[in-house]
């Protein structure tokens, strides 16, 4: 008897100390970034919605690469708060005018419409900390093959890309057709992707902090019914 007491209290203090352990801390944190609740869900106070304007004043656009030529096909509208991209424009990226963001956590809920003919790999994203043309950005993928971060950090001539791509933790992402909500958390210790609910992708010590807000367009038809952003300190 005195054995088993001797025993539970020896494991009681060892799980004690380990909560302050660093191995210990990386779990909690791990546990936490697995909350299905999104953080505009746990305090909508404070947010800035990115569609409130119908006619997209204050959003400026730019072809991808931005060496290319715009195409002057419209292919963007807000219409009841939703903006649409109908895919027929060319691959371009729709840039936020108002400002440049340090810290910040943003809340977009998304959909590609269903394909019935063609191509069916479904594909866009939204970008963040973008330079003035995009030609140096961070972009999280928003695919039926997953959601993860990459970017590209132009050295010269060089596109020098990182994708995170191979490192994307599970594939979340609802078929087309199906509303997905995405939630970026950027800081200068790290940017984290949930899809859904769950941690994605995750970059540490992201090499450029700082930057502008979009969307891309490449070529199919997305939804956006609600695009939020929260500055962090």
């Amino acid at each position: 008897m005195f054995r088993t007491i001797l025993i539970s209290l020896t494991a009681s203090l060892f799980l004690l100390s380990s909560c302050s352990s660093p191995a210990k801390q990386d779990v909690q944190q791990a546990l936490a970034a697995e909350s299905p609740m999104s953080a505009y869900e746990a305090d909508p106070s404070g947010w800035t919605d990115l569609l409130a304007e119908s006619n997209l004043e204050g959003w400026s656009k730019f072809a991808v690469p931005p060496s290319n030529q715009l195409n002057p096909k419209e292919q963007w509208t807000v219409q009841n708060g939703v903006l649409t991209i109908d895919g027929t424009g060319g691959h371009e990226w729709l840039r936020y005018n108002a400002k440049k963001f340090g810290n910040f956590v943003l809340h977009a809920e998304w959909r590609f419409r269903k394909v019935t003919e063609g191509e069916t790999k479904y594909n866009g994203g939204i970008y963040f900390w973008a330079d003035d043309n995009g030609a140096q950005f961070y972009q999280a993928q928003t695919a039926e093959a997953g959601g993860w971060l990459f970017g590209d950090f132009p050295k010269g001539a060089e596109k020098n890309r990182v994708n995170l791509r191979e490192k994307m933790s599970r594939n979340m992402v609802l078929p087309a057709g199906e509303w997905n909500t995405y939630e970026i958390r950027a800081t200068p210790e790290a940017i984290a992707l949930k899809v859904n609910g769950q941690l994605q992708s995750q970059w540490n010590a992201p090499p450029v902090t700082n930057g502008y807000l979009g969307l891309e367009a490449e070529g199919y038809f997305m939804e956006f019914r609600k695009l939020l952003v929260k500055e962090l300190p």
